[in-house]
């Protein structure tokens, strides 16, 4: 027997806070059963929270069969954005020899990037005239910047948006 472990993370990014799972994919490519199958250790970084146990024995394939195993986790309230990986230690019996397999799922992690314009002053201008401006953006926390602008043939029908 040869196993092949392949991995999924869903959602495909996940917010802190959130839960998510892998699905692990077990096929066993080789010409002979795949017995003792077992999920020896799962190492991950400390923002990962696994739901249960995930270490324990599996059940054996057959030439050509395939398992699906999902491991349900979730993501630390605090966790900064980026990419976190689970990796899983898998053993098989092959021909009355032990094989191990090593195989990395990776979790995206994404801050929810949604703001909110609280508030702009001043909330009026004359044409011509040079204005300093203050736009309030508000997240968790507040965020400012500044722009200057001449408002020249500024007309309604027309829109100016700013990038953060």
């Amino acid at each position: 027997p040869i196993l092949q472990a392949t991995p999924s993370v869903f959602p495909s990014y996940i917010s802190p806070g959130n839960e998510g799972y892998v699905q692990l994919v077990i096929k066993n490519s080789g010409t002979g059963i795949a017995t003792g199958i077992r999920i020896t250790q799962v190492s991950y970084d400390k923002v990962i929270i696994p739901s249960g146990s995930w270490v324990g024995d599996l059940s054996p394939l057959a030439v050509g069969d395939s398992a699906v195993y999902l491991f349900k986790f979730k993501v630390s309230e605090n966790a900064l954005p980026g990419l976190y990986v689970i990796t899983f230690y898998l053993e098989y019996n092959s021909d009355s020899i032990t094989k191990t397999i090593k195989q990395n799922a990776i979790v995206n992690v994404q801050s929810v990037s949604a703001l909110e314009l609280s508030s702009i002053s001043p909330s009026s201008f004359k044409s011509g005239e040079k204005v300093k401006m203050k736009f309030v953006l508000t997240k968790s926390r507040k965020y400012y910047f500044t722009c200057r602008f001449r408002k020249q043939n500024f007309h309604s029908k027309h829109r100016r948006e700013f990038a953060v």
